[in-house]
């Protein structure tokens, strides 16, 4: 494993709570103050239609779409169920060779995670597994709302 110090994840507490945003906000600030250091933006899986077109069009990156985004599946819903769907699996390690190959070619990247931290990738691991095992420092998104940080907390086992 690596361990990265030139990577940083950008999760949530759930879906549509800003993680594009401020992933975009990093990368153009990375553009105007850090020139001419190279980064990476990598979105390892993708359901449904969004994030690597909207990267690929907005931000000038020497990147295709899959390595943008390497799992990509087309049904808006949780990548294992999406990847059955079409007969697939979440082949995880694809992303991971994308991500070496951003880590060892930029000067930075930038990775967006899916949903939440929750989030199954496939039936065994979550986002945050994800994060633990890329060993990537996280910047938490969380939308402002009562409860919202609590989405992301381990429930109390009851003492009966």
């Amino acid at each position: 494993m690596l361990e990265p110090v030139n990577a940083l994840l950008i999760s949530g507490t759930d879906t549509e709570v800003g993680k594009t945003v401020v992933t975009t906000a990093l990368a153009a600030y990375w553009k105007i103050y850090c020139t001419p250091k190279t980064f990476g933006i990598l979105k390892p899986i993708q359901t449904g239609i969004g994030d690597r077109e909207f990267y690929s069009r907005y931000l000038s990156l020497n990147q295709s779409l899959d390595e943008i985004n390497p799992l990509h599946y087309h049904q808006p819903i949780a990548p294992p169920l999406a990847a059955e769907l079409e007969g697939r699996r979440v082949e995880l390690e694809k992303a991971w060779h994308i991500f070496e190959r951003l880590y060892h070619s930029k000067d930075w990247v930038l990775v967006e995670g899916v949903g939440g931290l929750g989030t199954p990738l496939t039936h065994e691991t979550t986002m945050a597994d994800l994060a633990w095992d890329w060993r990537l420092p996280t910047v938490l998104v969380a939308p402002v709302r009562l409860g919202a940080v609590g989405q992301v907390s381990a429930p109390v086992p009851s003492s009966s």
